[in-house]
């Protein structure tokens, strides 16, 4: 005999019982714009700054966000409603395999370069020849005036 595996609800204008605890065997999700005050026992998620009507394309009060985040939240309510776990990193890893789209490695913004060369920035020293010394100051330097 079929049975509810998972029940999901965005902003929802009343909630029978906000203290009532829902089967174990149902996964129950409630998503709430900023507006609504419930407070159930079961999950629920209140998106800030929104109003009812969030997640739809089509409303005025849509939110790209907050819609993708329950979407996401809604997605993984029902796997798990079905018993369907999965691991996100690894079917990402396969996409990018068959598509053969390899992540992007950026070269580090500061870099030193190898010990083995000289820094581009000082000027070359003669490999012959000492580094020159500066002469002797004419006469030694001192904080106070003369």
């Amino acid at each position: 005999m079929p049975r509810l595996c998972a029940l999901v609800a965005f902003y929802p204008s009343t909630i029978p019982d906000p203290a009532a605890t829902p089967p174990k065997n149902l996964r129950v999700q409630v998503h709430l714009a900023a507006n609504q005050p419930f407070a159930p026992k079961y999950p629920s998620y209140t998106y800030p700054s929104t109003t009812p009507g969030f997640a739809q394309h089509e409303s005025g009060c849509f939110d790209k966000t907050a819609s993708s985040l329950a979407w996401s939240r809604c997605l993984d309510c029902v796997r798990k409603g079905f018993g369907i776990e999965v691991d996100l990193e690894t079917v990402w890893e396969k996409h990018l395999a068959r598509t053969s789209l390899q992540p992007i490695h950026l070269p580090p913004l500061f870099f030193s370069p190898p010990i083995s060369q000289e820094c581009p920035l000082t000027p070359a020293r003669k490999s012959n020849s000492p580094p020159k010394t500066p002469p002797p100051p004419s006469k030694p330097w001192s904080p106070l005036p003369t």
